[in-house]
């Protein structure tokens, strides 16, 4: 997936190998509860039900997870259920390192649905987990995406307090032309 171009172009070739990837996860995830060694079926089903995760909420790669888009909302949906059967398989047995991926898949999650706070605060969650037990090469990846999400809140607040001054221009002057006018400038920034 991350090897083709996130653009208009490729919009069919991408759709293609997202559905040829999910079959192959959801068949890995299916093939290895035949596997008679536990520790296997655990490793594959937690490496299938997160990618299929990544997959679904279009968070391959960090071009694709920055680029904002609108994931439809069964697909947020089925990514939650494969991170809740994760979390619920394992229960409190959570290796630290799968936990740091689930944490990790959970602030895509939502990031996806448009809680840029809850996103951050859970990758630095994961961000904790990561320095504390010595997992150094997520550490890069988690800072940067906390940096992303710490921009977009600060982005949001900054896009609520311009509206509000604009609300209570428009209320004081009594002229609601001008709310509108500076509301869809707002917006184009």
């Amino acid at each position: 997936m991350s090897t083709i171009p996130d653009d208009q172009k490729h919009v069919k070739a991408r759709n293609d190998a997202r559905k040829k990837a999910r079959c192959y996860f959801e068949k890995t995830i299916e093939c290895c509860k035949k596997d008679s060694r536990l520790r296997v079926q655990i490793k594959q089903q937690i490496y299938g039900h997160l990618r299929v995760a990544a997959l679904l909420l279009d968070c391959t790669s960090t071009v694709t997870r920055i680029q904002k888009k609108v994931i439809p909302s069964q697909d947020i949906d089925d990514a939650i259920k494969h991170l809740d059967v994760l979390e619920h398989q394992l229960g409190s047995n959570i290796p630290r390192g799968t936990r740091v991926q689930i944490l990790k898949t959970r602030s895509d999650q939502y990031y996806r649905q448009g809680f840029y706070q809850l996103a951050k605060e859970t990758a630095q969650d994961a961000l904790k987990i990561a320095s504390r037990h010595g997992f150094n090469t997520e550490l890069d990846s988690l800072q940067e995406r906390i940096d992303f999400l710490y921009q977009l809140c600060e982005d949001m607040a900054y896009k609520k307090r311009i509206i509000l001054l604009d609300d209570s221009d428009a209320e004081t002057s009594g002229n609601n032309a001008s709310c509108e006018t500076s509301g869809s400038e707002t917006e184009k920034e």
